[in-house]
């Protein structure tokens, strides 16, 4: 998964990536972020402050179960 953080350069705005297989993972699998959050239990909205960041291991296991377990109910 990629999680972005923000810095200003010459006053523009920037994206750095900085966890790029976890977001990798959620694209490959053809997930959407709200059906990830939903699987978790929380919102779409929490789901992508927490990509915003650095994802400690705790919720990058949450979300690769996730993925796996919706995954697995596609038929995938």
């Amino acid at each position: 998964v990629l999680v972005f953080y923000y810095a200003t350069r010459k006053g523009r705005r920037i994206m750095h990536i900085a966890d790029k297989e976890l977001r990798n993972a959620i694209t490959r699998s053809g997930l959407k972020y709200w059906e990830i959050a939903k699987e978790i239990g929380i919102s779409a909205s929490t789901f992508s402050v927490w990509l915003r960041f650095e994802i400690d291991d705790t919720k990058r296991k949450a979300i690769e179960v996730a993925i796996k377990n919706l995954e697995a109910k596609r038929g995938y």
